[in-house]
């Protein structure tokens, strides 16, 4: 008896799924690529290109090796985001803009009749509209002393719950004439709760030494903007890796859903609606699995084929969903997206045998970087080090997943049912019997 059941745990143990790959050679990883480091140096750095990027399969990037000629693993650091040149957080002299004399169609309208013997005149005013032009139309930021490239303004925004609010960049250097610098759509879901998404809008490096810088917004009561902070680099961070993902499918005109692939999570959505009409405003959602409530993540405006941004706050969701304003004329097909991924560049400190060889992708692998320190010693982590360079590969695409259904017949409702008419019928075999039991009892 004791050999059988060995036997049979021995024949489990081989159902059970994939054997784990091997971590500790190239072959048990899901892509590998040479590795080309530069000359007369040992530290360098490596940044992982778009086909390793996807490749990965944990989320803190953490299954990556570079072996060397022997099979021997290199040592390896992984350089935190943002941090390949200082960035400084400046407070700028801000001065807020106060709206028109008077809003569109605030002023009052006059109408007057007249008829024999008597002449009648009413006047209406748009009350609301008259208030509104009170409220801040803009706020002006004096940038004339920012000598660094500005990576990002981070806006001091309050808004109203349930009220997207597009602000606007624009900068000048006389006040009169002004350049768009970009635009960020603001959303706040609940009334306490933090920005969905985020309020740092990228600037991309642009110089505005002697420049001012407006942000303007649609006007609305609640809707203020109080100041800012600017981060200015010398050296800007490396910028996102743009990878185009095909699946999205269209669940109703302004309805598109899509999961992500499981792995390194992107930072972020690009979208493109080349077939859109005018104006649509867009916002996305995520939730755990079918039939869970949706959260909403971040909010955007398609206008004209171009592309948006949309942030990506928390990652986890098992569906997300695009949905357009019920206003527009929402999707005639699904949209363009693109994931918009966080550069992964590594530290490595070559030892000289080569050829080496870049292997990711295996979520059996533990993590297995060093902390920068360890690796640079008394080098600073913003030093100028040479990079490797990896043999180029076919631009990669990322293919979503397709979603769950809301539909009446999903798995979760047939089992919600079928509960309801057994407890249904348990209750009617219930009644039935204590029915047929008075009957039968004699009267006294």
């Amino acid at each position: 008896m004791r050999k059988v059941i060995l036997a049979a745990l021995a024949v489990l143990a081989g159902c059970s799924g994939e054997t784990p790959k091997d971590a500790s050679k190239p072959a048990g990883y899901a892509l590998t690529q040479a590795v080309t480091p530069a000359e007369g140096a040992s530290l360098q750095r490596v940044a992982l290109p778009a086909a390793a990027l996807i490749a990965l399969q944990r989320p803190d990037a953490g299954d990556v090796r570079i072996f060397d000629g022997q099979g021997k693993v290199v040592s390896l650091a992984r350089q935190p985001n943002g941090t390949a040149s200082q960035t400084d957080a400046v407070r700028v002299p801000t001065y807020p803009i106060t709206g028109p004399a008077a809003a569109p169609g605030a002023s009052a309208v006059s109408v007057t009749i007249t008829g024999p013997g008597r002449d009648v005149s009413v006047e209406a005013v748009n009350a609301a509209a008259e208030a509104t032009a009170k409220f801040p139309a803009a706020v002006l930021f004096d940038t004339r002393e920012l000598g660094d490239p500005a990576a990002a303004l981070q806006l001091d925004a309050e808004l109203p719950p349930g009220q997207p609010v597009e602000v606007t960049l624009e900068a000048s250097g006389d006040l009169k004439s002004w350049d768009p610098m970009g635009s960020k759509v603001l959303f706040r879901g609940d009334a306490g709760k933090a920005v969905l998404g985020s309020a740092r809008v990228p600037l991309g490096g642009q110089i505005l030494k002697g420049r001012y810088v407006r942000a303007s917004w649609t006007l609305a009561p609640g809707v203020a903007i109080r100041g800012g902070t600017f981060f200015t680099a010398k050296e800007l961070p490396a910028a996102q890796v743009a990878i185009p993902a095909a699946g999205a499918s269209l669940a109703g005109d302004r309805d598109t859903r899509f999961a992500l692939p499981p792995g390194y999570p992107p930072a972020a959505l690009r979208i493109t609606d080349p077939n859109a009409g005018g104006v649509v405003p867009v916002q996305l959602y995520g939730r755990g699995a079918a039939e869970r409530p949706w959260v909403g993540l971040s909010a955007a405006t398609l206008r004209g084929g171009k592309p948006a941004d949309l942030d990506l706050t928390g990652f986890g969701f098992g569906e997300y969903k695009l949905e357009a304003d019920q206003r527009s004329a929402g999707f005639s097909a699904a949209p363009k997206i693109e994931l918009l991924y966080d550069q992964v560049v590594l530290i490595a400190a070559f030892n000289g045998q080569g050829p080496f060889t870049l292997a990711v992708g295996n979520q059996a692998a533990p993590s297995a970087y060093f902390a920068p320190g360890e690796l640079l010693g008394d080098v600073p982590i913003s030093a100028d080090l040479p990079r490797a360079m990896i043999a180029a590969a076919a631009a990669p695409t990322v293919q979503l997943a397709l979603t769950g259904n809301d539909g009446p017949f999903t798995p979760r409702k047939l089992a919600l049912w079928a509960a309801l008419l057994a407890a249904t019928a348990v209750l009617a075999f219930a009644a039935v019997r204590l029915m047929k039991a008075s009957a039968t009892q004699p009267a006294d």
